[in-house]
């Protein structure tokens, strides 16, 4: 037993001083240590991120988040990849044995790891077995964006037809028709303002007259002319750069059931036409024409006129006739009556204004104008009518739509408008469909 417990002692002298020999340090010796795999081991090395195809233009539209997030790179071969947006896990993926791999970010996890739309980071990481997970690869960065454009607000004038040279007979003082009751400018474009016509003389001939004119400036200039037909005065001389032709305000009347003409020989008095609604328009000193009766056709000058009663000058005689209904005209006889004054106020010649409908998008859109010729991506209706409208791009936002109808007519202040949009497309490249237009409303403005 003694001899044994010896051998042993020196067996085990013996192995401490052979291990002794050797340098525990040396490189060659690896010693593991299953229960450590901390900052002693080297990290797998880094991924990269080569593509993401539906980010290369900065954005991630509804469309292309739809069928999921596409991202491309390369790492260690056989180690696996996890792809992260703003730091939180987004999917994972395996690298082949040639060192490439392909994370598809399904939708959900997009939106889940995304959260909402706006400014985004991607970036990746790798992991080998038995090896710590790697640094960050390269950042991507993109803006998610799957919202469609919307109209923001629309608004609308109205439009105004063209204005030729106008002009609108005013009543006189004593509030009864001035004749001449209107002024054809020719050409149109006329001095707006109120002119003054006041006959002065009947020259030498029955359609022969002398006028004076009174412009907006207050200057009066005395003008000979003649009638033509149609109950135009034409100046011999017209005014410079305007031109004019007076016209009477004549007027025709059928005769009423019970009319009849008196001659008043056997009582003291001038003679009258009597009838239901004369005098009608007719004043004292107006030269009427008489056509249609049995004995009674002519010219004749009237002094007074009352209800149903007209009374002609002691000069003209009648003869006593009764006369069927509707039979007799009695008309306004081309001639001006001397001193008469009319004032005719003059409205300048302006073109046509187009009404229009200006609309505002929520964000920036491309394709607001009409596409090819003769198509349009817009429909526009003022009181039920398609404008059809051309449409000029005002900003990034902004399309104003003018209206192309003939007279303008459609933009009427106080009426209900609405106007619809398909095509519009936003920067990430989402654009309104056709079928789902994009609308607006509201009432047209002055």
């Amino acid at each position: 037993m003694k001899k044994l417990l010896i051998i042993l002692m020196v067996v085990a002298v013996t192995s401490f001083l052979f291990v002794g020999c050797f340098d525990v340090t040396d490189p060659e010796i690896v010693i593991v240590d299953d229960e450590d795999d901390g900052p002693g081991l080297i990290p797998t090395i880094a991924p990269i991120i080569t593509s993401v195809p539906d980010a290369a233009d900065g954005y991630v539209n509804k469309a292309e988040a739809k069928d999921g997030l596409v991202v491309n790179g390369t790492a260690p071969t056989l180690s696996e990849v996890k792809v992260y947006i703003n730091g939180l896990t987004a999917g994972t993926g395996d690298v082949t044995a040639t060192g490439f791999w392909t994370v598809v970010v399904a939708k959900a996890d997009l939106i889940k790891a995304a959260k909402t739309d706006g400014a985004k980071v991607l970036h990746a990481t790798a992991t080998d077995l038995g090896f710590p997970e790697s640094d960050s690869s390269n950042k991507v960065e993109f803006t998610l964006d799957t919202k469609l454009p919307t109209i923001e607000k629309s608004s609308a004038k109205a439009g105004t037809p063209a204005v030729g040279g106008t002009a609108v007979a005013t009543p006189d003082s004593a509030g009864t028709s001035i004749r001449p009751g209107s002024l054809n400018l020719i050409p149109a474009n006329i001095v707006a303002g109120t002119w003054t016509v006041k006959v002065i003389t009947q020259g030498v001939g029955p359609f022969l007259y002398q006028v004076e004119i009174t412009d907006p400036d207050g200057e009066s200039t005395p003008y000979s002319g003649l009638f033509l037909g149609g109950d135009f005065f034409q100046p011999n001389s017209p005014i410079p750069g305007v031109g004019f032709q007076l016209k009477l305000a004549l007027t025709t009347m059928v005769t009423l059931p019970g009319i009849t003409f008196a001659d008043n020989v056997l009582v003291p008095g001038p003679d009258t036409i009597i009838g239901a609604g004369l005098p009608g328009a007719f004043l004292p000193g107006d030269v009427i024409i008489v056509t249609g009766s049995a004995m009674n056709d002519g010219t004749y000058t009237i002094a007074a006129v009352a209800a149903g009663l007209i009374t002609l000058i002691a000069t003209d005689t009648l003869a006593t006739e009764g006369v069927a209904p509707l039979l007799v005209v009695i008309k306004l006889s081309s001639q001006l009556i001397i001193g008469q004054q009319s004032e005719i106020v003059c409205i300048a010649a302006a073109p046509a204004v187009p009404g229009y409908i200006d609309v505002t998008f929520d964000e920036a859109v491309t394709g607001l104008a009409a596409p090819p010729a003769g198509t349009s991506i817009w429909t526009a209706f003022g009181a039920t009518v398609n404008l059809m409208p051309n449409v000029t791009v005002r900003s990034a936002t902004e399309a104003r739509l003018t209206e192309t109808t003939t007279p303008i007519s459609n933009l009427v202040a106080g009426v209900s408008y609405s106007v619809s949009v398909s095509g519009p497309t936003d920067l990430a490249g989402n654009s309104i469909p056709a079928g789902s237009e994009e609308s607006s409303m509201g009432v047209v403005g002055p």
